[in-house]
C-alpha cells in the first residue's frame, strides 16, 4: 500500500513500520532493506489484482478479443495497475541490480503477453504488421493517458475510456478496420 500511494522512493522504512504499529527491529529481521520488501511486494500486488481475469484470457483463443479482455481487466484497477507500471520503470533506474531486474522482469511480465497476442494477430492476418514490441509500449501508454484523463476530469468514467481505448485498439491495428471516411 505504501508503495503505492508514495511511489518506492517517497516510502520510509518508518511509514512502513509506523503503518503496521512494529519496530523498526521486527521489520529488519524479516527484511534486510527497503529493497528487499518491494521485490517481494511488487509481484504480489500484481497477481491480487489481475488474477481473476487471466483465466479468461487463457481461454480466449482469439488474439484481439485477448486484447480487448486485457483491456477489460485493467480498467477497474488502472490506477494501481499504472502505479505498478511506474514502480516497475522506477526500479529499472536504480543501481541495486536485484532491484533493476525485478522492475525489468515486472515490465516484462506485462509485456510478454501482449506482444505474443499481436504477434499471433499479425502472424493469421488480422493485424497489421507492426512491431509487437514498440505497440505494447504505445498501448501501456495509452491505458496511463487514460488514467490521467481519469483523475483530471470526474465526468470520465471508465467504461467511457475504455471504449475509447477499444477504438484506438481496432483503428491502428487491425488489418482489415476501414473506419469514417467522413
Amino acid at each position: 500500500r505504501m508503495f503505492r500511494e508514495k511511489g518506492y522512493k517517497n516510502t520510509k522504512v518508518s511509514d512502513i513500520t509506523s503503518y503496521l504499529n512494529i519496530g523498526k527491529g521486527s521489520f529488519y529481521s524479516y527484511f534486510s532493506n527497503k529493497e528487499e520488501l518491494f521485490l517481494e511486494c511488487v509481484p504480489l500486488i500484481f497477481d491480487e489484482f489481475f488474477s481473476k481475469g487471466w483465466e479468461k484470457i487463457r481461454q480466449e483463443k482469439d488474439p484481439y478479443s485477448r486484447l480487448l479482455l486485457r483491456t477489460e481487466v485493467a480498467m477497474p484497477v488502472l490506477k494501481e495497475f499504472t502505479t505498478i507500471l511506474h514502480l516497475s520503470r522506477e526500479a529499472m533506474k536504480e543501481k541495486d541490480p536485484n532491484l533493476k531486474k525485478l522492475g525489468e522482469n515486472i515490465y516484462r511480465s506485462v509485456c510478454k503477453p501482449i506482444e505474443a497476442d499481436i504477434d499471433k494477430g499479425i502472424k493469421d492476418g488480422t493485424f497489421r504488421n507492426v512491431d509487437a514490441g514498440v505497440y505494447c509500449a504505445f498501448l501501456l501508454g495509452v491505458m496511463e493517458s487514460a488514467d490521467n484523463l481519469l483523475s483530471m476530469d470526474p465526468k470520465l468514467s471508465p467504461e467511457s475510456l475504455k471504449e475509447s481505448v477499444v477504438d484506438i485498439l481496432r483503428c491502428s491495428l487491425m488489418k482489415e478496420w476501414r473506419g469514417d471516411r467522413d
